[in-house]
C-alpha cells in the first residue's frame, strides 16, 4: 500500500505542474464561468414583452409590474385582440399574451423570474375581485386565503409539449453541463493514464520503477494519483460554477442544484475508475506514443457515445433505451445523473446501476492488472489483447 501511496503522490504532482494540465483545467474552468455568466448575459435587459386583450387582462400585467423591478424583470404591455395576439406569439412579436384571467399563451418557455410575476399578478387580481364583493361564502373565504385561481401557461403549438422536447428544469440544465465537465474530465485524466504507461515503457523508466515496485502497485498507484487529481478539478469546476452562479446575483441555484453537483462527482468517481482500468488496458498494449490512438480510439468512441446518450435521456427521460443505457455501466456514468436531476429515476434503480458499475469494475481490475502485467516490458511490438490474456 505504501508503495502504490508514493507512485499516486508522483503522479500527482507531476501532473499537476504540467502544462497540459493547467491548460486542460483552465479550458474547464472557463465552461464554469460561462455556465454561470452567459445566462445573464443572455437576458439582456429582462425586457418581456406581453400581449393584453382587454382591461381586466392588462391589469394582471400591471400588477406584475409592481414587483418587476427586484427580479430585473421589465414588462412591456402591447394592446391586441386574441386572433392579434396569437400571430404576433407566432411571429416572434410578444413573449407571451394574457388572453383572459386564468390563460396566458406562450411560443417558447418565459423566463421563471417573469412567469412567476405574471402569476403573482393574476392571483392579486383574483383576490380584488373577491375583497370587492360582498357576502363572501366560507368557500369564498377559503379560496382568498389560498391566494386566487392559478394562472395556466398554454403553448400556441401543443403538439411542441409530448415527448422528446426538454421542458427546461434547471435541475436539468444543470446536469446537462455536469456530464459535459464529467465527460471531458473522464477522456483527459483516462487518456493521461494511458499516455503515461506507454510513455515510460517508450523510454524505458518502467523498467526502473518495477525494480522497487510491482506492476499491480505501479498501475494502482497511476490511476489513484491521477484519480485524486481529477477529483481535484471537479470540486473547483464546481465550486467556481456555484459561487460564480450565486455572485451574478440573477442567476438563481435550483433547489436541487447541490444534490445534483452530488450525483456528479459520485458518478465521476465511478465512471473515472472504470474508464481509466480500460485506457490502462489499451496504453499496455502498444510500444510506443504513436500507436497508442489505434487502442485508445474504441474507447473514446464509446465515451461519445455514453455523452450522447446523456443528451438523449435529458429529452427522452422515460424512454425503455435510455432506461437501459441508465443500467449498462459504460454509459450509466453520464445518464444517470441527468436522469436523476429531472426525477426521471428511483433511488432503487441508481443504486442497481452503480451497483453494476462496481461489479464490472471489480472484473475488469484484474483483467487490467493481468495485462499490465504482461505488457509493460512489451517495448518493440504491439500486443494483442489475446496473447496478452494469455491465450497465445
Amino acid at each position: 500500500m505504501r508503495n502504490t501511496l508514493l507512485v499516486a503522490g508522483r503522479e500527482f504532482s507531476e501532473r499537476l505542474r504540467s502544462k497540459s494540465f493547467l491548460l486542460s483545467i483552465g479550458f474547464f474552468l472557463l465552461v464554469a464561468i460561462a455556465a454561470a455568466v452567459v445566462p445573464v448575459l443572455l437576458e439582456g435587459d429582462g425586457r418581456t414583452v406581453v400581449g393584453v386583450v382587454d382591461a381586466s387582462t392588462e391589469e394582471i400585467v400591471r400588477n406584475a409590474e409592481a414587483q418587476q423591478a427586484q427580479f430585473g424583470v421589465h414588462f412591456e404591455v402591447r394592446q391586441a385582440s386574441p386572433d392579434e395576439a396569437r400571430a404576433l406569439l407566432e411571429d416572434g412579436e410578444l413573449d407571451a399574451a394574457v388572453v383572459d384571467r386564468r390563460t396566458v399563451l406562450v411560443d417558447d418557455a418565459l423566463p421563471r423570474s417573469a412567469e412567476a410575476l405574471l402569476q403573482s399578478g393574476g392571483q392579486s387580481v383574483a383576490i380584488e375581485e373577491r375583497m370587492a364583493g360582498a357576502g363572501w361564502s366560507s368557500l369564498e373565504q377559503r379560496e382568498l386565503l389560498a391566494g386566487g385561481a392559478p394562472i395556466s401557461f398554454e403553448s400556441i403549438d401543443p403538439e411542441s409539449e409530448g415527448e422528446g422536447v426538454f421542458q427546461g428544469e434547471p435541475e436539468g440544465l444543470l446536469a446537462l453541463v455536469g456530464v459535459l465537465v464529467l465527460f471531458g474530465l473522464v477522456a483527459t485524466f483516462g487518456q493521461w493514464v494511458s499516455q503515461g504507461i506507454v510513455e515510460e515503457k517508450q523510454s524505458r523508466v518502467v523498467e526502473v520503477l518495477l525494480s522497487t515496485v510491482s506492476s499491480r502497485e505501479l498501475l494502482a498507484g497511476k490511476v489513484l494519483g491521477l484519480g485524486a487529481l481529477g477529483l481535484l478539478s471537479v470540486l473547483l469546476v464546481a465550486g467556481l460554477g456555484v459561487g460564480g452562479a450565486l455572485g451574478t446575483g440573477i442567476v438563481d441555484l435550483p433547489e436541487g442544484a447541490f444534490g445534483v453537483i452530488a450525483a456528479l462527482i459520485a458518478w465521476f468517481l465511478l465512471g473515472y475508475v472504470l474508464y481509466s482500468t480500460v485506457f490502462a488496458i489499451a496504453g499496455a498494449l502498444v510500444p510506443r506514443v504513436e500507436e497508442l490512438q489505434s487502442t485508445t480510439g474504441p474507447v473514446i468512441i464509446v465515451l461519445v457515445a455514453a455523452l450522447f446518450s446523456g443528451q438523449y435521456a435529458l429529452f427522452n427521460p422515460g424512454a425503455a433505451a435510455v432506461q437501459v443505457l441508465g443500467y449498462f455501466p459504460f454509459t450509466s456514468p453520464i445518464v444517470q445523473p441527468v436522469r436523476t436531476a429531472i426525477d426521471a429515476t428511483t433511488p432503487v434503480e441508481v443504486a442497481l446501476s452503480a451497483a453494476l458499475a462496481v461489479a464490472t469494475i471489480l472484473v475488469l481490475v484484474p483483467v487490467a492488472a493481468r495485462i499490465y502485467e504482461r505488457g509493460v516490458l512489451q517495448t518493440r511490438s504491439k500486443l494483442s489483447l489475446r496473447r496478452a490474456l494469455g491465450g497465445e
